[in-house]
């Protein structure tokens, strides 16, 4: 169990088709279930790992139900502006409850 004041460290994966983490840009939006952002995170805020995985961390983090937005964009050659977002929305973590 999470519990609020905790620092807590989350990998980003993407199971899309065409998006890479290495080549594509993305970031990652956290909010709370009131629909507060609590914090965004663009890809240069990442860090990675000796394998090459991407991680981010939230510092503090209040009692609550935390959900992730991730958006990217990666390449698309049968669409006119080459490049495609693609949107997730997934759970992130129970925080004290």
């Amino acid at each position: 169990m999470n519990h609020a004041g905790q620092d807590l460290k989350f990998m980003v994966t993407s199971s899309f088709a065409n998006f890479s983490l290495t080549t594509d840009d993305f970031s990652i939006t956290v909010k709370n279930s009131w629909g507060r952002v609590i914090a965004t995170v663009p890809k240069d805020e990442c860090f990675r790992d000796s394998e090459g995985r991407f991680y981010f961390t939230l510092e503090c983090v209040n009692e609550g139900v935390y959900e992730a937005f991730f958006r990217g964009g990666g390449p698309d050659d049968d669409y006119m502006k080459m490049t495609a977002t693609v949107v997730d929305r997934q759970w992130l973590t129970n925080v004290g409850i």
